[in-house]
């Protein structure tokens, strides 16, 4: 077949490989603070922290065990760095006619990443399908070897 993209994995299973990636490159998972980005990624992908689980009042729940982390992707992150966001109230700039943004969640204790597909809101569908398939092109660009 001449379209190795077939054989990539599913877009759940690319953002958690990322986030994972990600999460175990920086220094103290247990000492972040929301929009910490130090952690390792894919050229062109911009990942951060996004906070820790709310006290669900359960005696034995430890809030920092379940972790949020946004996973952007630009319409021009295949072939090029990330370009910075726009800060505004301590909080990032979200360009929904330029990226998608994916929202997922770590659970330590079980080793497991939720990722939030549902919750990916884009004002266009057509750039939707794009940046969706740009994550399947990145995950090819750095796991697919000629």
């Amino acid at each position: 077949m001449g379209n190795a993209i077939l054989n990539a994995p599913t877009l759940e299973n690319i953002i958690s490989e990322w986030v994972y990636r990600f999460a175990r490159s920086l220094d103290d998972l247990d000492d972040l603070r929301c929009g910490e980005n130090s952690g390792v990624t894919p050229k062109g992908v911009y990942i951060c922290f996004d906070g820790y689980a709310e006290d669900s009042g359960d005696i034995d729940f430890n809030k920092k065990d379940s972790l949020s982390f946004a996973v952007f992707i630009h319409k021009k992150s295949l072939k090029s760095e990330f370009p910075e966001h726009e800060i505004a109230y301590g909080c990032i700039v979200h360009r929904p006619k330029e990226e998608i943004c994916i929202y997922c969640w770590l659970d330590r204790v079980n080793n497991k990443i939720d990722v939030l597909t549902e919750n990916i809101n884009l004002d266009d569908n057509n750039l939707q399908s794009k940046l969706l398939n740009l994550a399947v092109k990145i995950w090819h660009r750095d796991n697919m070897k000629a």
